[in-house]
């Protein structure tokens, strides 16, 4: 089976890519600005192909397809916050009009499945609903333009299941980490964790109250990898889940692996809307799959941010 990855060679799509290929699937990675560097230590890894393409561009999308005999697509290209919120127009033509080009190319082309990234930014913030986690029966209610091209995205995506039989499953990942992460407002965490790890401290410009539902990028992948290849799915539409915690608290756990790390915080600044508590267990349910705890997946991190950068990783340190 050929499986094509918008956003491919992005910080989540590289690694979506690495877990398909494992799964002895092919791979192509369609891109804007593609970084084929990101596999290369995987050689002339044949079952790999990466492509320059653009979503907004029907064209880009159908060549790919028909080349590459392509079976099941993972949708992952987008513009996040702020950019959405700076340049509207830009959002709806990459984030709507991508993600309908998508799904009309795949109806047209007789592709099997489409799993594409919604967001937990589909909801309000936490105070809406009161303090209890969300899932996915709970009312969509975005108060950015992120987030209403997400809640676009699945309108679409029903309507092209609806009429086109056309089978689409959209994921709502709470905010994701790890090492890589480096855009998007809720890139805080990533920042934190990977500023200690390599220069041992790190000044924050967000509230340290600032709380999240967050999940590791090698949870949301081996998700988005399960929701592309798997049987018997009841739902069309899927909360993550996640870890809740603030950013003093993430603060706490790194410190737990690196006594040495100084965190520090702002004081007086506002802390933005966001949804804090979300529930995943129908996609743990129906993918079988349960994401370790956070404390460990910050150790991961801190490892991988200390490789990247030629330091001894924590569980070598004497």
């Amino acid at each position: 089976m050929s499986v094509l990855i918008t956003g491919g060679t992005g910080f989540i799509g590289s690694r979506v890519a690495r877990v398909l290929l494992s799964k002895d699937r092919s791979v192509v990675c369609l891109d804007y600005a593609p970084n084929a560097q990101r596999f290369a230590d995987l050689g002339n890894e044949s079952r790999l192909a990466v492509v320059q393409g653009d979503t907004a561009h029907m064209d880009d999308l159908v060549a790919a397809i028909r080349e590459h005999g392509i079976r099941r697509i993972i949708h992952l290209a987008a513009l996040l916050p702020p950019v959405t919120e700076d340049e509207p127009r830009l959002a709806m033509r990459i984030n709507v009009m991508g993600a309908t080009n998508v799904f009309e190319a795949a109806a047209r082309l007789g592709v099997e499945r489409v799993v594409y990234a919604s967001s937990v930014a589909v909801f309000d913030d936490q105070e809406y609903y009161g303090d209890r986690p969300v899932n996915e029966d709970d009312e969509v209610h975005p108060y950015i333009i992120y987030g209403h091209t997400k809640v676009m995205n699945e309108v679409v995506g029903r309507r092209y299941t609806e009429r086109f039989g056309l089978d689409t499953r959209a994921l709502r990942p709470a905010s994701v980490f790890g090492y890589g992460r480096t855009t998007g407002r809720s890139a805080e965490v990533s920042r934190i964790i990977c500023g200690a790890a390599i220069d041992g401290k790190f000044t924050s410009t967000q509230s340290p109250k600032q709380t999240s539902s967050l999940i590791h990028v090698d949870d949301i992948v081996e998700m988005f990898a399960r929701l592309c290849l798997a049987d018997g799915l009841e739902r069309g539409t899927y909360v993550s889940g996640g870890t809740t915690a603030s950013l003093e608290e993430i603060a706490a756990m790194v410190v737990k692996h690196l006594p040495d790390a100084e965190i520090s915080f702002p004081e007086g600044v506002d802390l933005y809307p966001n949804l804090q508590k979300s529930d995943g267990s129908h996609l743990a349910r129906d993918i079988k799959y349960q994401f370790p705890d956070i404390e460990s997946r910050i150790g991961e991190t801190i490892d991988e941010a200390r490789l990247d950068n030629g330091m001894t990783p924590l569980s070598r340190s004497s």
